[in-house]
């Protein structure tokens, strides 16, 4: 990739926590166990920094300036140079729970959950770490069950790093991080290994949701919508999330390249989740993707940005955890 480019990505970085949690009692998760973590996050850390709720009023005097505004509602700053219409932009966070099949979790049980910070959310690590806290005493789940947080943690080249103890209930640093730079230029052997065979395969660890043309995407993923997804998303976080940075590519040429590049198999299937909207309180249908697609073609430009979606993930519903993928 371009040596500017680089330059620029390696400014923007995310760090990934794991968040050890113990319960109380038993803890019953839905199929997708992202969803009530997601939406009592954002209740949890609410309640943490604005009991009074003046963060859910748009005349609120913090707006640009509360971790709950910033990390969940994500307003659109007032000298914005893009989408300067949008109320809301892309949140800098993704939850992920562990990929083991387990549902119901008893006492003494270990739940792993994931929380990505993107650019500047990682200086709210000590927010989000008293909302986790505080959704544990709350309970999630069916039957608000109850858990506390064990210890977060970071990895990095397999040493992990304990950054807060719920024991002790010290905070010690925000642990590691990485740049979207590093994660781009990596693994050169498989990348090799694509360029020679143009075709690699795409595998939805979690649902991916798509839509193009006004339309939701529910069984052929053209390669093209899949990375304008990826550059729209790419874009928004660097430019909100990591200090106004722009990407100085060619959008229209990666496009028309990207229509080039077709589908070579196709095991995709839409798998719908039920969940609860506290916001607008009522039950909702979300669903995705799921399943393995392979493309051929000329695939070496995009390669670098599959890669980030392995961290970043793709598509909508991502604060959720949907749209993780995995590149092979």
């Amino acid at each position: 990739m371009d040596a500017g480019l680089m330059k620029l990505l390696a400014l923007a970085t995310l760090s990934r926590y794991t968040f050890r949690l113990r319960p109380i009692g038993r803890i019953v998760l839905p199929g997708f166990k992202g969803i009530p973590f997601r939406g009592g996050f954002g209740k949890a850390l609410l309640q943490t920094v604005c009991p009074e709720n003046v963060c859910k009023q748009d005349d609120c005097p913090q707006l640009f300036h509360c971790a709950y505004s910033y990390i969940f509602e994500t307003p659109v700053p007032l000298d914005a140079e893009v989408l300067r219409l949008n109320k809301n932009v892309a949140h800098p966070f993704i939850i992920g729970l562990s990929d083991d099949s387990r549902i119901t979790y008893e006492y003494n049980d270990i739940l792993e959950m994931n929380l990505t910070l993107i650019g500047k959310a990682v200086e709210y690590l000590p927010y989000c770490i008293l909302a986790f806290e505080r959704l544990g005493m709350t309970g999630i789940g069916k039957g608000r069950g109850k858990y506390l947080v064990e210890s977060v943690s970071t990895l990095k080249d397999d040493v992990e790093t304990m950054v807060f103890s719920g024991k002790e209930k010290r905070l010690s640093g925000k642990g590691y991080s990485v740049s979207f730079a590093s994660i781009m230029s990596g693994r050169e052997a498989d990348r090799q290994r694509w360029f020679q065979k143009r075709s690699l395969e795409i595998t939805f660890v979690t649902p991916g949701r798509f839509e193009y043309d006004g339309e939701v995407v529910t069984r052929e993923l053209e390669f093209h919508i899949l990375f304008r997804s990826i550059l729209r998303r790419l874009s928004t976080l660097l430019y909100f999330h990591c200090n106004n940075v722009t990407l100085p590519i060619d959008y229209k040429q990666f496009i028309g390249d990207a229509m080039s590049v077709k589908i070579d198999g196709n095991n995709l299937s839409w798998q719908d989740y039920r969940r609860y909207s506290t916001r607008r309180e009522k039950r909702m249908t979300l669903g995705g993707l799921t399943g393995t697609i392979r493309y051929q073609g000329n695939l070496e430009p995009f390669i670098p940005f599959l890669l980030l979606a392995e961290y970043i993930h793709v598509g909508k519903s991502v604060s959720f955890g949907f749209g993780k993928i995995s590149v092979r």
